[in-house]
């Protein structure tokens, strides 16, 4: 076997494990709440770092007053899901 071929196989095999723990943790250890905040919060970050690579390609502001806050709410039930609250 060629190196290529070898470095594909451990390819294959790193990006079969890390999607069987991405799926366990997914579906078995988060709550369909969990999940779906995690997903929100990974959306609405790649929204605002498009607006801002955007921002900077073209010398002017692309972030529209509704990224931020759709991106804001999005941190605030992240937050809310994901640290301990005082008593």
């Amino acid at each position: 076997m060629s190196t290529t071929e070898d470095y594909m196989k451990q390819h294959q095999e790193a990006v079969r494990k890390h999607n069987k723990r991405v799926r366990s943790i997914r579906n078995v250890r988060l709550s369909r709440a969990d999940v779906k905040c995690i997903d929100e919060m990974i959306s609405k970050g790649f929204q605002i770092q498009d607006s801002l690579t955007e921002s900077v390609m073209w010398g002017g502001n692309c972030l529209s007053l509704d990224d931020i806050m759709e991106f804001t709410s999005a941190l605030r039930a992240f937050q809310a899901q994901f640290t301990e609250r005082k008593s």
